[in-house]
C-alpha cells in the first residue's frame, strides 16, 4: 500500500475472523468481530473488527487481485462473515457496514459494488469498477466458517 501497489486478503474464513483480521485490525479479544461481542464498557473506546475493516486504514484500503474470473485486474474483497456486517446479523449499533463500505468508496470517487450471487457477479461490467465486495454465496468459498 505504501508503495502504491494493491494489497489484499484471500481467505475461506470470515473476513472478521482473527487470522485475516490480523492484517488490518487491533482488538483486545479475537471474538470482537461485531459490536454485540464488545463489552458495553469498551464500546466507546474500542471499535469492533468489522468496523475497523470498513472505517480505518489499512482495512478500508485493502484490495485483493482477483485474476482468474476477470479479464483485467480488479480490486476485490471476497469472504464470509456477513452477520458481523449487518444490523440483521449480530450488530447492535443498527449499522449496515456493507452500506458504509459502499458509501466510503463512492465518497472517495471510486466505483464500488457489492454482490451476493454468482449471477450478480457475472452481470457486472468490471471494466467500470474499482472495488468489489462479495459474499460467500458466490460459491467461490465453501466453508462452515464463511457465514
Amino acid at each position: 500500500m505504501i508503495a502504491g501497489m494493491a494489497t489484499g486478503i484471500v481467505t475461506n474464513a470470515r473476513l472478521t475472523h482473527a487470522t485475516p483480521a490480523a492484517l488490518y485490525a487491533h482488538a483486545p479479544n479475537r471474538y470482537w468481530e461485531d459490536d454485540s461481542k464488545v463489552p458495553v464498557e469498551s464500546r466507546r473506546t474500542c471499535k469492533d473488527i468489522a468496523r475497523q475493516l470498513v472505517e480505518d486504514s489499512p482495512g478500508k484500503d485493502i484490495n485483493v487481485m482477483f485474476h482468474f474470473l476477470l479479464d483485467h485486474v480488479l480490486l476485490v474483497i471476497l469472504g464470509g462473515g456477513r452477520r458481523h456486517w449487518e444490523r440483521e446479523g449480530r450488530r447492535l449499533d443498527g449499522r449496515n457496514l456493507v452500506d458504509d463500505w459502499l458509501r466510503d468508496k463512492r465518497r472517495r470517487g471510486l466505483l464500488a459494488h457489492y454482490v451476493e450471487t454468482t449471477e450478480e457477479l457475472s452481470q457486472l461490467n468490471t471494466r467500470h469498477l474499482d472495488y468489489l465486495l462479495g459474499e460467500r454465496w458466490l460459491g467461490i468459498f465453501v466453508s462452515v466458517e464463511s457465514d
